[in-house]
């Protein structure tokens, strides 16, 4: 599957520069690009490395709800 494996790489790579920009949709998107490697990783039987990327898609989750707080506070003080 190496188109797939290909388009989570550069994902990932336009994710990151999503992240320095700190665009709040960055979390969607990471969110999505590692559900898809959680599948190739299965597929590959590579176990352990998909459990980690479960553990990512928690701290997405997180950091997702973190960053929209941050945000609607900056929006109220603004108003």
């Amino acid at each position: 599957m190496p188109f797939i494996d290909a388009l989570t790489t550069w994902g990932a790579v336009v994710t990151t520069y999503m992240v320095a920009k700190k665009l709040l949709e960055n979390w969607i998107y990471w969110f999505v690009i590692d559900s898809i490697s959680i599948y190739l990783f299965v597929s590959r039987e590579l176990y352990f490395t998909a459990f980690l990327f479960l553990v990512y898609l928690f701290i997405i989750v997180i950091g997702y709800r973190s960053w929209r707080e941050m945000e609607t506070a900056a929006n109220e003080t603004n108003l």
